[in-house]
Order: structure tokens, then sequence, then C-alpha cells
């Protein structure tokens, strides 16, 4: 029998309950707009509330899964393409439940009678996403029907299905007064993230702690110390690799060259057969396949072979022939010595330098310096980057989140203008376009149906339409802005031309949201 899985769990009870009952505080009635993914293991979940937009934020990476809320969004990801996720769209969070080793989730659709169960489980064997429909008449749960699963477990499970689901339990009564993550220290590099506690449990042996407030704080913590951890390793990883596999050409290399440099050696041989053939060129005949020659030093005699096709002058000319490739062969091959030497000494260095690396600036700037890209090695959360493939379909917006938390969309061409204003904005959301020139269709959200665009948001917003118009390279751009509703399509114009029926104007200089606004290890690039 296998030995049991010892391995603490990422969460104690205690912070899953405490961690349930907040999140159920927040964003208990707020709508899901959108799920996006940004990475195989890295789900947002965009809830629409009172406060502005919020992301329920799910890491299912083994090391350091999680879930917790955060005020910002990501500048760049891609709509999850699976169903059973985007059946999920436009439904009410009802409430979030700690099960013990996760959450439960619980959405609702107005005009639909079937309600939906998003359980995530943080055990040890591996993290795990999956997505139950409820209908009303089972209220044993017996015929629940898994709609979404990740990482897919079930695909040679038939659906409907009946699956002994996971239990709630009871809301916690009270809150600890403050948690704590666990860190067990693994030098040279950051230190690593094992566990999250309350203030009044123990950390595992030989591990340090930090507090935090509430139950959200530490679990973010814990995510993304951990993920960042992660991000390390696997750059450190990847730039190992590469500097081995480079030391080993270069190991190679040298070999060729020690073996050109023994061969250069015969340069001074065929020149002093080339000298004594000349020297006895009275002898100059065909027909002589070898002549054995008295040595200058008068030690001797040499044997010198012969082409019997030439004469002694012929065969002599040949030998300086070979003489003269084998020096300037000698003379590239020393050359090439000393410079493969250097970069033997110098990949081994980088690999030492790597290897005592504390941080992933160090290897960012070890990489740099050994002239490694990086692109593929790198990742924001998992060790590799997805591809994308011929089913993930383009975004047809950039997406921000202002200073007020109000979520900004861009549309990236005409058509994707057209569509985001006159499909995807809804009546009381905010307009913005540079004036007079070609740019993009700016939309500020407005699930509280403002009457007016908060103004850090409105300046926010004039900026990046501004920004992403044909006055981009101008010091102060002429912006309009109003209301969807002040807005019809224009008969007959090209894709995205609208007739504002009532708008206001204001000057603005170009530029992208700040990152300011966008929140700590929101996903936007630096």
């Amino acid at each position: 029998m296998p030995p049991a899985d010892r391995s603490p769990r990422p969460f104690s009870p205690h912070v899953l309950d405490s961690l349930a009952a907040e999140l159920t505080h927040l964003v208990s009635g707020a709508e899901l707009q959108e799920v996006l993914q940004q990475d195989p293991s890295f789900f947002r979940f965009v809830l629409v509330r009172q406060q502005g937009v919020s992301s329920l934020v799910v890491c299912l990476e083994p090391t350091c899964p999680g879930a917790f809320l955060e005020d910002s969004l990501p500048r760049k990801a891609r709509r999850v393409t699976d169903p059973g996720l985007n059946a999920l769209a436009g439904a009410e969070l009802q409430s979030i439940s700690s099960t013990g080793t996760g959450l439960s989730v619980r959405f609702k659709k107005a005009d639909d009678k079937v309600s939906y169960v998003l359980y995530l489980s943080f055990e040890t064997r591996g993290p795990l996403l999956t997505v139950f429909r409820l209908h009303p008449d089972d209220p044993a749960r017996e015929n629940a029907e898994l709609i979404a699963s990740f990482p897919n477990r079930s695909q040679s499970r038939p659906a409907p299905l009946a699956l002994d689901l996971p239990q709630d339990r009871p809301q916690a009564q009270g809150t600890p007064p403050g948690f704590r993550v666990c860190y067990t220290a693994k030098p040279p590099g950051p230190a690593t993230p094992v566990s999250v506690v309350a203030s009044s449990e123990p950390c595992p042996e030989g591990t340090s702690a930090r507090h935090h407030d509430t139950a959200n704080q530490a679990v973010r913590d814990f995510v993304y110390h951990g993920l960042h951890r992660l991000r390390y390793e696997t750059l450190k990883a990847s730039l190992e690799k590469t500097l081995r596999k480079r030391l080993k050409k270069v190991k190679r290399r040298l070999q060729n060259i020690q073996n050109d440099l023994a061969e250069a050696t015969q340069a001074d041989q065929f020149r002093q057969f080339g000298d004594l053939l000349l020297a006895h060129a009275t002898q100059n005949k065909r027909g002589l396949t070898q002549i054995k020659l008295p040595a200058f030093d008068g030690t001797g005699f040499v044997t010198v072979q012969l082409d019997p096709t030439k004469t002694l002058v012929e065969n002599a000319q040949e030998y300086y022939r070979k003489a003269r490739k084998l020096e300037g062969k000698r003379r590239v091959a020393e050359k090439r010595l000393e410079e493969s030497i250097a970069e033997q000494k110098e990949l081994e260095r980088l690999l030492t330098d790597v290897a005592e690396a504390r941080s992933v600036k160090e290897l960012r700037a070890l990489a740099t310096k050994a002239g490694i890209d990086l692109a593929e090695a790198e990742t924001s959360t998992s060790g590799a980057r997805p591809r994308r493939s011929a089913r993930q379909t383009r975004q047809p917006f950039l997406h921000f989140v202002s200073a007020d938390g109000l979520e900004i969309l861009a549309g990236r061409s005409a058509e994707d203008n057209a569509k985001l204003t006159f499909q995807v904005a809804k009546e009381h959301d905010f307009w913005f376009h540079a004036a007079g020139t070609a740019g993009s269709h700016v939309i500020v959200r407005n699930p509280r149906r403002l009457e007016k665009c908060p103004p850090r948001t409105a300046e926010q917003a004039a900026a990046l339409a501004a920004y992403l118009s044909k006055n981009r390279n101008s010091s102060n751009v002429l912006v309009h802005f109003t209301q969807k509703r002040y807005l019809k399509k224009q008969k007959g114009g090209p894709p995205g031309a609208v007739i504002m029926k009532a708008f206001q104007s204001m000057f603005a200089k170009p530029a992208l949201p700040t990152s300011d606004s966008q929140g700590e290890n929101s996903g936007v690039p630096g």
C-alpha cells in the first residue's frame, strides 16, 4: 500500500470558512459579466456590482491554488471558449460557502429556473474547478449535470451525470483575528508560500509567517507569491537549459578546433618536403611514387611520397599548396580557440550567476546579458505560456479599469467599434472618441447608471481615445463624449460611423490608463 499523502493542505478550514463569508459579503448579488482566461490555470470571473467591476480570481496552479477577490481587470485576457463556463454569464452570484477543502459558489439566472454551482477544490492531489447545473425538481442533486471541468478529468464520463457532490459547510461563526501566510525559505530564490492559517493556528515547522487582516488578503498573497516563486523556478530552469545547451555546443567546437590544430602541425613537414624536392629538381621526372632524399641537417634520409603523374617540381608545388592551406587553417583555429575558450568561461560564469540569482529581476538581467529571448520561457502564472490555437478567436476589444473601478473597453478596428457601440454598450454607458479624426470608440461601462462620468475616469477614457486615434502624437487632442443613448448609426456610412444627438468635449493628452489604476499583479504588462 502506498504511503498516505501527508503534505499540508494549502488552507485550513478556518481560512476557507472566513474567506467564504468575506467574499459572500462583498459580492453577493453581483452579476457575472464574463469569464476571462489569462492562462490554462488562471481564470477571472468578472463581476459587476454597485461599487464597480471586480474579479473573482481563481488559480488552479498545483503549487499555489486559491480564489480571491480583486478590484481590477487585466488589460490582456481572452474570453473562455468553454460553453459550460460561458453558461454562467448573466447569472447573479447568490452565495459562497466553504466545503472544507475548497469553495462552493452558487449562481442563478433571473429568467432561468435552473441554478449553477461552481466548485473549487484546493486538495493536495491537485486543484479542480467544476461547474454543475442543478434543476429545481432535483433537490437531492442526484441528477446534477456536470457542464465544465478544469483540468478536464471526466472526458470519458457521460453527462448528465449523477455525482456525489461536495457538501457545503455551515457558515463560520465569528472571524478569526487575522491570518498568516506560512513561508518556507529556499535560498537563493524567493521564499515559497506553503499554506494559509488563522492567527490562532500554528504554521508548519520550519516556516516563517506574514500577517494579514483578512482571509482574502492572505489568499491573494499566497497565490501571487506562489506564482512569483514558480516564475522564478521556470525562468531559472529555462536559462540553465539554454546555457548548458550552448556550453555543450562550445565544447564540441573546441574539440573540433583541437583536431584542426593537430592536423595543422603537418604544415611544417609539407613545406620541408617541398624544399627538398626543389633542391633535387635535377631529377625532375614523372612516374615515381616516392623518393628518398638526404635531410638538410645531415642526420639521414627523408622519404617523400609523390604523385607519379607529376614531376618533382609539380609535387613540390603541391606540398607548398597544402602547407599554405594548413597554415591558414591553423591561424583561423588559433583565433577561434581563443574566442571559444573565452565564450566557455563566460557561459560557465553565467551558469554560476544563474544558480546564485535571488530574484526574477536578476534572472531577467542575466538573460539579457546572455542574449537569450525569454518571450516563450516567461509566464504570468504557470510555467508554459499557452499558444494561440485556431479555435481561439481574436479578441475585438481592449480591456482596462479606471481609477474609479469602472470597466473601460476600446475597439481595435472599425468593425469592432461598430460592434462595441451598438451591440455591447448599454444605453447609459459613456462613449468617447477623438474629434475630427479616425480612432477607436471607447466605452466606459456604467452599471450604476450615473448621470455623469466620474472626472478621473473621464480623463482616463478621453486620454485613451486620444491615444488610440491618428492624433496620438499630438500634445493635446479634442475628444467628444456622450452617453450611448445619444448616438445613432450614420445611414449608409462606413462601419463605426455615428451621429451624436448631444455631446460634450474636453482636451486630453494621449495616454494609456496608468498601471496604478489596474492594481498590483492584475495582469497588466509593465
